[in-house]
């Protein structure tokens, strides 16, 4: 009986792109020195609810505010350069995490079409005694759906 009410899911995936030297100092004496490519990778699926509200009398153009909740998997990985111990460093976490979002969007020909705002706010990732920490992540990007 409310179709501006949508329930569903998303999933989500970020990275850190970075080339440069990394050093890990433990307090228990571990020293890993090394590199990566992609040293952090994020997992992020969630439960979401929306409400979707059309404007104009073509009903062209929409705004649909929402939350979501779900966990957030993280992968911290650093290769190993030449040290003493030759130790890589390549540990998984997860936690709980809450976005909130809105999408804004219009009817494009056979589909929508539109940008996508959110905040995700995630608990603690403890990769290491050390390597961790809280996550927050600010995305802004477009989307695309296909109907048919």
């Amino acid at each position: 009986d409310l179709p501006q009410l949508r329930i569903g899911a998303g999933f989500g995936t970020s990275m850190v792109f970075d080339d440069s030297e990394f050093a890990f100092i433990s307090n228990g004496g571990a020293v890993v020195v090394g590199h990566a490519d992609i040293p952090l990778f994020l997992l992020e699926p969630e439960f979401r609810v929306s409400w979707q509200q059309f404007f104009g009398n073509d009903k062209s153009f929409y705004i649909e505010p929402g939350i979501g909740i779900g966990g957030v998997f993280g992968n911290l990985s650093i290769d190993s350069d030449d040290t003493i111990t030759g130790d890589s460093f390549d540990e998984w976490a997860s936690a709980f995490e809450a976005r909130v979002f809105v999408n804004i969007g219009f009817h494009v020909e056979g589909g929508l079409g539109g940008v996508q705002m959110s905040y995700m706010r995630g608990g603690d990732l403890d990769f290491a005694r050390n390597a961790g920490g809280e996550i927050d992540e600010f995305y802004i990007g477009i989307f695309g759906a296909l109907r048919f």
